[in-house]
């Protein structure tokens, strides 16, 4: 038999589902926002770094080559004093995180540089940052310098302290020189990179433990759900058995009783059955069974009980056994007055053949009484012997019409008779027997 039960933790689970999805795009949008805001504070404290390194490298070159307040001395004095500003900036690459500085003029063309190879950097800049430094006055961005990622910042110098043209119109030789610095990345991306593997560790560890709650409960709600199946099986199953009109129990190996329903109970007479052996049973209530129970329907017989009896394994190559009762006493009732009532439509058949046959010369002796009635008319006795036999051979004609209605049976129909015909036609059939015993019959 095929049971359906709804289903109640669907929901529940598509619930948790997208639960764990959203939890899982809020976590990783927050790490990304959080990645990217520590990759841009790294990238500020190297641009920190770097404005750091270039105002102490134009205090010391202000104070080391004496510069003048005006750019056009300035970069004269750059000129002549180059070894030595050289010398101090190689001295800042060897002290800080520093990997090149030069000074250019704003047209581009290198004042002086720490490196070998000055258009090594300037090459690989941008063309909108020299226009940004010009126009904004600093522009910054990364880059890789010498196989090493580097922070690049440029601005203009700090190195004089009074602009040498007031109105702002000045020619590229007498505005202050440009400074640019590359910072090293490599210590600043190294600490980005393990807060960046951190980062994701621990995302990935709190989206593993909640897949694995996830799972959990997962698993937690397809219990309970599977409980709660069983639990309606059960009791669909319990009352199944105690409203079944057909007796149920269930047989140990050896043959004893170890469950019975409400109905085999009543079937067996109300007996306490769990704990005793079947065949007892049957001996206490007197049941002979007509052939050794099998697999099959066998009958058990009373006075008047009529039961059938099936034995089934409980399961396969298990010797326990259910056995199945169920009481045929009113079926076989039933059967026994349909066997009567087959009997009886037998002899209404054969009555009907019978009328038939009688009735043929029935009629041949009636004519003849008719004759003599008519051929003794006025003498009596015999007039009123043979008036006599024709109405005798109406009311044997009637007998057969009533055999006939046994076999084909029709509504009784009811009418009135006169009751002192019916006593004349009596007393003229039994006044002769009664004659012959000495008897004497008075109207």
């Amino acid at each position: 038999m095929e049971l359906v039960l709804p289903s109640r933790s669907d929901r529940t689970i598509m619930m948790a589902t997208m639960a764990v999805f959203v939890l899982g795009l809020a976590l990783s949008f927050s790490t990304w926002r959080n990645l990217r805001q520590q990759q841009e504070s790294f990238h500020e404290h190297a641009l920190v770094t770097a404005r750091a390194i270039a105002t102490g490298i134009e205090i010391n070159l202000r104070r080391e080559l004496q510069l003048p307040a005006t750019p056009e001395h300035t970069n004269t004095l750059l000129h002549l004093h180059r070894t030595l500003a050289k010398e101090l900036l190689q001295d800042y690459i060897k002290r800080t995180d520093a990997r090149f500085i030069g000074l250019y003029n704003p047209l581009g063309h290198i004042l002086l540089s720490s490196h070998n190879d000055p258009k090594a950097i300037q090459g690989q800049l941008p063309t909108i940052a020299w226009a940004s430094i010009g126009n904004a006055g600093e522009w910054s961005g990364e880059m890789n310098f010498e196989g090493q990622p580097i922070m690049v910042l440029g601005r203009i110098s700090h190195l004089t302290t009074a602009p040498a043209c007031p109105d702002g119109q000045c020619p590229p030789d007498k505005q202050p020189p440009l400074l640019l610095i590359g910072v090293d990345m490599t210590h600043h991306l190294a600490a980005f990179g393990k807060y960046k593997r951190t980062a994701i560790l621990q995302t990935g560890y709190i989206l593993a433990v909640t897949i694995v709650f996830w799972i959990l409960l997962l698993g937690f709600l397809q219990r309970n759900e599977q409980h709660r199946r069983l639990q309606r099986l059960e009791s669909f199953n319990a009352r199944l058995l105690d409203n079944m009109p057909d007796g149920l129990l269930t047989l140990s190996a050896d043959g004893t009783v170890v469950a019975a329903n409400p109905a085999a109970t009543s079937l067996m007479g109300g007996l306490g059955l769990v704990g005793q052996p079947l065949s007892s049973i049957f001996s206490n209530l007197g049941l002979t069974p007509d052939r050794q129970p099998g697999q099959d329907w066998s009958t058990l017989k009373t006075a008047d009980r009529h039961l059938e009896i099936l034995q089934l394994p409980l399961k396969d190559g298990s010797e326990q056994r259910l056995v199945l009762i169920r009481d045929r006493t009113e079926l076989a009732g039933l059967e026994r007055e349909l066997h009567r009532k087959e009997k009886l439509a037998a002899i209404g058949r054969m009555a009907a053949g019978v009328a038939h046959e009688i009735r043929n010369p029935l009629s041949a002796l009636r004519g003849f009484a008719q004759f003599f009635a008519k051929k003794l008319a006025g003498r009596d006795p015999e007039e009123l012997y043979a008036r006599t036999m024709v109405q005798e051979a109406d009311r044997l004609n009637r007998v057969i019409t009533d055999l006939l209605f046994l076999a084909r049976p029709r509504q009784l129909s009811f009418a009135q008779v006169p009751l002192a015909e019916i006593f004349r036609e009596v007393h003229t059939l039994l006044s002769m027997d009664a004659g012959a015993r000495n008897g004497r019959l008075e109207q």
